[in-house]
C-alpha cells in the first residue's frame, strides 16, 4: 500500500472507489492514518506554506499590519486595492431594483475587503471632479483634452479615473491615472 509522511509520520494512502474507476491512485487519508489533533499543528503548517508563497514572490517589499501575521507584497496589495475599487464602480453601475440580490452580495463583498483594506491602513482615493494642478505628483494623467479655441479662462478638471490613487498610512504607494480636461469658466 502506498505511504506518504505527514508531521514526519508514514501514513498509508488507500484506493477507493474512484482509484478504482479512474485507473490511478489518488492520495487521500483514512481517519486511523491522521495522528491526534495535539500534534498537528495546522495554523504552523499554513504560516510554512505562506512564507514560502511570499518568498517565492520576492516578499523583502512584503507590508503588514503591526501585531497581525498577514504579510502581502507591495504589488499584491496595489492589486487589491485597485480591484476593490473596481468592484465598487461596478457595483455603483448595478440596478438595485433588477438585481437586488446581486447587488446586496456584491456590496457585503466590497464591505469585507474594505474592511482588509482599513486594518491595512489603505486608503483609495479617487479623484474624478477634482481641480488639477501642474505639479500633483499623486497623479499620472494618461489623456489631456484641451477645451474648445475662444473659450477664455479656464479650469482643468479630472474628467476620469483610470487607476484610483493608493496610501498607505499617508505614504503614496500608487500614483493614480487620470483624465483631464479643461473647462470652460
Amino acid at each position: 500500500m502506498p505511504q506518504a509522511q505527514i508531521n514526519g509520520q508514514n501514513v498509508s494512502i488507500k484506493p477507493n472507489w474512484m482509484d478504482r474507476l479512474f485507473g490511478f491512485t489518488a492520495m487521500r487519508l483514512s481517519e486511523q492514518d491522521v495522528p491526534p489533533q495535539e500534534d498537528i499543528n495546522i495554523h504552523c503548517a499554513l504560516e510554512q506554506i505562506e512564507a514560502q508563497i511570499l518568498t517565492s514572490r520576492g516578499a523583502s517589499t512584503a507590508v503588514a499590519p503591526s501585531g497581525s501575521d498577514l504579510a502581502l507584497s507591495k504589488g499584491d496589495l496595489i492589486e487589491l486595492s485597485v480591484q476593490t475599487w473596481r468592484l465598487a464602480r461596478r457595483i455603483d453601475g448595478i440596478d438595485g431594483e433588477k438585481l437586488p440580490r446581486e447587488k446586496k452580495q456584491l456590496a457585503d463583498s466590497l464591505r469585507r475587503f474594505q474592511k482588509i483594506l482599513d486594518s491595512l491602513k489603505v486608503e483609495i482615493i479617487d479623484p474624478t471632479g477634482q481641480t488639477y494642478a501642474a505639479g500633483w505628483d499623486e497623479v499620472e494623467v494618461v489623456s489631456w483634452e484641451p477645451s474648445e479655441p475662444g473659450d477664455g479662462a479656464s479650469v482643468n478638471k479630472v474628467k476620469q479615473c483610470v487607476a484610483p490613487i493608493i496610501r498607505r498610512q499617508g505614504e503614496i504607494i500608487a500614483r493614480g491615472q487620470v483624465v483631464v480636461t479643461e473647462i470652460a469658466s
